[in-house]
């Protein structure tokens, strides 16, 4: 099933217009880009064609307030967070209907960012039993998926000394296992792990120099460096912070590399991208690269691979990997592909419709949301 938010509604619509309606729940999208992160859906079994006048709309939910945050998808409901009025709240609903499960206030509703539209989703995290979401105001809030009940709360100003950045608070926890890591950028707590269950510090990594600044809005991702670690990999945590891409080492916190490199940071919406010991990353205006990383013993050294000049889309965070073929999209409506890991162009397409264009893999496709709402292409290949 495709979910489509505009301003006010949110929509569901058939992939498989053949699937009866009552089979269509059991999606499975957690989190921000998806269960690991990467922007590829699961879901098999999808449609090779699509009827000519389209998919159908299965159903439409109204009222769900005013926001630009995607939704999670997990155990049969969909949740997303919107203003209503004076509030900010969790809204959770039936996947298979649209009918409201619960609605949760979570704070105050905050006025948007003078200069332009917020650039942060807030999307929640969803575990379970538990979901993890974040407010304008940076409170990370735990609750109860079956019924929006609010389990514990963290102020990352009141309890992590963070500041607002310029296009508002903005974070996508990352769960692993036990632990539920964030990234609020505060002096002595750059990244955090805390206890999923009850809210409490596990560690926290310190800013270097003890001056935090954010303007970074993509998402936390973790590497098995090496293998597992059962099978004595080291695992650490990547993150896009305090204007520079960082590795934490997940046992203990403690900082492993760093990549600094200077470039323009006025917004930098990019979740790392990695395979194996390679992470790409998107930081700024027409600043790109691929970084190759190495272990020797506890440490990790960083060597810049493959440089690239170019204008990735900084407001979108599409990125994907498929196979040996990078997509993203560049200048306004242009979909690109370059071969993995040396970015070198394999071709450039346009993508339907007028202006920014945003897009997800799943089963061969990748499904793109563009000026004339939803379509997709199967031209995965260099050709």
């Amino acid at each position: 099933m495709l979910y489509l938010a505009t301003k006010h509604e949110l929509s569901a619509v058939a992939a498989d217009p053949h699937e009866p309606q009552a089979s269509l729940a059991g999606g499975y999208w957690p989190q921000w880009r998806g269960p690991n992160r990467d922007n590829c859906s699961t879901e098999k079994g999808l449609l090779d064609e699509w009827p000519a006048e389209g998919p159908p709309r299965l159903w439409t939910a109204a009222g769900l307030g005013e926001g630009i945050a995607s939704v999670s998808v997990a155990e049969g409901l969909i949740f997303t967070v919107g203003y209503q009025d004076d509030s900010e709240l969790v809204v959770a609903l039936h996947e298979a209907t649209g009918d409201l499960a619960w609605a949760t206030r979570i704070g105050p509703a905050v006025a948007e960012s003078p200069l332009m539209r917020w650039l942060v989703q807030r999307v929640p995290t969803v575990d379970g039993e538990r979901l993890y979401a974040f407010t304008a105001g940076g409170d990370l809030i735990c609750l109860r998926s079956l019924d929006g009940k609010e389990l514990w709360r963290k102020s990352y100003t009141a309890d992590f000394g963070a500041q607002r950045p310029i296009f508002g608070f903005g974070d996508f926890p990352l769960v692993d296992e036990d632990w539920l890591i964030c990234t609020p950028a505060g002096p002595k707590s750059q990244v955090v792990a805390l206890d999923k269950k009850t809210g409490a510090v596990v560690w926290s990594t310190p800013v270097e120099g003890g001056e935090a600044r954010v303007e970074d809005y993509g998402a936390t991702v973790m590497i098995d460096l090496g293998g597992t670690p059962i099978e004595g990999g080291l695992r650490q945590y990547v993150t896009s912070v305090n204007n520079q891409l960082t590795g934490i080492a997940a046992q203990d916190g403690r900082m492993l590399w760093t990549y600094t490199k200077p470039g323009n940071f006025t917004v930098s919406p990019h979740t790392p991208v990695v395979r194996g010991n390679r992470v790409f990353v998107s930081r700024g205006y027409n600043e790109s690269m691929v970084l190759k990383l190495a272990r020797e013993g506890n440490r990790v050294t960083v060597e810049e691979e493959f440089p690239w000049k170019s204008s990735v889309d900084r407001f979108q965070d599409s990125n994907v990997l498929v196979g040996e073929h990078l997509f993203n999209s560049r200048a306004p409506g242009i979909l690109a592909c370059d071969r993995w890991p040396s970015r070198e162009g394999a071709w450039r397409a346009r993508a339907p419709g007028s202006g920014i264009a945003s897009f997800s893999y799943a089963d061969g496709c990748l499904y793109l949301l563009g000026g004339i709402g939803p379509s997709r292409t199967r031209s995965l290949s260099p050709s």
